[in-house]
């Protein structure tokens, strides 16, 4: 009886001592569903009491680590963060998530990942309100981790989780790091096989594809503007922001594949939808109007970027006002329009306003300055006005030793551009320093095929032929002829005017076996490309018959001369 009695007491003590705890866990769930309560009413203090006497109650009664006590610190953190008391609910956050991530032990089951998602990305979520966004991407990414973990059980959190991340890198620009991530949420909802995620899929196609644009990977970025478009004319609406993304951008990518009449379309596309959203004088649409016009520049069709570009200049001058800085892009863009045209006069007005407005910006760039120069002095020796093309070109090489040093490869442009206005104007003297100067700077900048160094070498040649200093031309023309057959091949056509040239100086110069020997070989190139009657062969047989009949070898050059003059005969000039 005793024993019997111990036993029924002892349950007794159970009960009495268990039911506290029972009460005090409906105590807790109470008070946390009246903190919610009075937070959704916006009683803010009575919210924020409450919820700290919950955690109090959650604290008293339950592990640290009991879903009781996660949750009333998402309360209190909730309620927080609407006071925009970030600092005390990011702490809370955190402590949320350090819990979740410790409840998961050696095995993570569909209700571990649920809860430690979800507080990692509430986190990561107050992370971004705050403009932490760094810290949201580095928590993100744990979030991602997780996913990998459970793929296959909820593709709907891996799509948002990704789409969330994107959209944070999209919105730092950091796209060089997300290649990955945009072709997993495409996987992804390719395997989800749903239908539902038309913005998912256009966000990772245009990210990518932009991502490919600024690697200049064009042709990479095309298919995936072409289907992000598709996707996105289908569920938006045709002027909707997603769908003059995808046009930009793959206007873009056509343009810098120099596929410029596949960019024209999208291009008048867009035109016209900022037209609408935004009017005919707004800077969206003037950028529109230029991008048209650069198309039409490209496809060599002047006449119609004229107007473009006038208009576009219209309505910047309009906004900006016509002496600002930014206006001389497109004077520049015009000037070119009109000199394409041979409207040389227009041209030159459009050069001289640029000029103008460079000089003159209290932001004076010395580079601007020296490019409207040398393209003033383009149009001036186009239409032969050496003089006047002559002082713009000094001024501009005096510009460019000053801003990027006398020894620059821009600097042997200059240089060899005002030899070359020194030279048609036949002062030799002046020319060839310039051009002395231009070949040491090209040779210690340039690649040994550039076409800049063959220019300045036969350029320097051609002075030392006219004043007949044959031993100074002599390494020049050796020079030439090794890169050209080094470039283009010891039986390439063209290097039999670098032959001829090489042999009439060996001739000049009493070295009359050397030059035959040139000559020859000069001649054995044609005759094997072109056949043994083509014209380029009459100044080699001359040039060769000259030199046989100075030598004594008079039946050799009878034979040349006649056979140089029967093949001009046939094509009479």
């Amino acid at each position: 009886m005793n024993a019997i009695l111990r036993i029924i007491l002892a349950s007794m003590l159970y009960i009495s001592l268990s039911a506290p705890a029972i009460a005090e866990s409906e105590s807790w769930a109470e008070l946390n569903r009246k903190a919610l309560e009075f937070h959704e009413y916006g009683r803010r203090f009575k919210s924020l009491a409450t919820a700290k006497r919950a955690l109090g109650v959650a604290k008293e009664n339950f592990n640290p680590y009991h879903d009781n006590v996660a949750t009333s610190l998402k309360t209190l953190a909730t309620i927080y963060e609407s006071q925009q008391k970030y600092d005390k609910a990011e702490l809370l956050l955190k402590r949320i998530a350090a819990i979740r991530v410790l409840s998961i032990g050696d095995a993570l089951l569909l209700k571990h990942y649920t809860d430690t998602a979800a507080a990692l990305r509430d986190l990561a979520r107050l992370y971004k309100i705050q403009g932490k966004y760094p810290e949201a991407e580095k928590v993100l990414r744990r979030v991602i981790k997780l996913d990998e973990k459970v793929s296959g059980i909820n593709p709907d959190n891996t799509i948002s989780d990704l789409s969330n991340l994107i959209n944070l890198s999209e919105y730092r620009g950091n796209h060089s790091e997300m290649e990955p991530f945009y072709k997993r949420l495409l996987a992804t909802i390719g395997q989800s096989q749903s239908e539902n995620y038309n913005d998912e899929t256009c966000l990772a196609l245009n990210g990518l594809a932009g991502f490919y644009i600024e690697e200049k990977r064009y042709a990479e970025a095309e298919p995936l503007l072409t289907r992000a478009l598709a996707i996105d004319v289908t569920s938006s609406d045709k002027n909707h922001p997603a769908v003059t993304d995808s046009l930009e951008k793959l206007a873009k990518a056509y343009f810098y594949q120099g596929k410029y009449s596949e960019s024209e379309p999208l291009l008048k596309r867009l035109l016209k939808i900022s037209e609408k959203s935004s009017g005919k004088s707004h800077a969206d649409t003037a950028t529109h109007l230029n991008n048209l016009a650069m198309t039409y520049m490209h496809l060599d069709r002047y006449a119609e970027a004229e107007p473009i570009l006038i208009r576009t200049l219209e309505i910047n001058e309009s906004i900006l006002g016509p002496e600002h800085p930014d206006i001389v892009i497109g004077l520049e863009n015009l000037a070119t329009s009109y000199f394409r045209q041979g409207k040389y006069d227009e041209a030159e007005s459009v050069l001289i306003k640029t000029l103008e407005i460079s000089e003159l910006s209290p932001d004076k760039n010395d580079s601007d300055i020296a490019i409207n120069l040398k393209n003033l002095a383009t149009l001036y020796f186009r239409q032969e006005k050496y003089p006047e093309a002559e002082p713009l070109l000094v001024k501009a090489l005096a510009i460019d030793e000053k801003i990027r040093g006398k020894n620059h490869p821009d600097v042997a442009v200059n240089l060899g551009n005002l030899a070359l206005v020194y030279l048609r104007q036949d002062r030799y003297t002046e020319a060839e320093p310039l051009l002395v100067r231009a070949l040491a700077i090209n040779e210690k900048t340039l690649a040994k095929d550039h076409p800049d160094l063959r220019n300045n070498l036969n350029r320097l040649i051609n002075i030392y032929f006219g004043k007949a200093m044959y031993s100074e031309a002599e390494p020049l023309l050796i020079k030439v002829l090794k890169i050209n057959e080094l470039t283009r091949g010891e039986n390439h056509p063209d290097i039999t005017t670098d032959l001829n040239n090489l042999a009439t100086v060996y001739a000049y110069q009493g070295e009359y076996s050397e030059a035959a020997q040139l000559y020859v070989r000069a001649m054995e190139i044609i005759e094997r490309n072109f056949g043994d009657s083509h014209p380029d062969l009459v100044p080699i047989l001359n040039n060769l018959a000259d030199l046989y009949k100075k030598t004594g070898k008079k039946e050799k050059a009878r034979i040349l001369k006649n056979r140089a003059v029967k093949i001009a005969s046939f094509f009479p000039s």
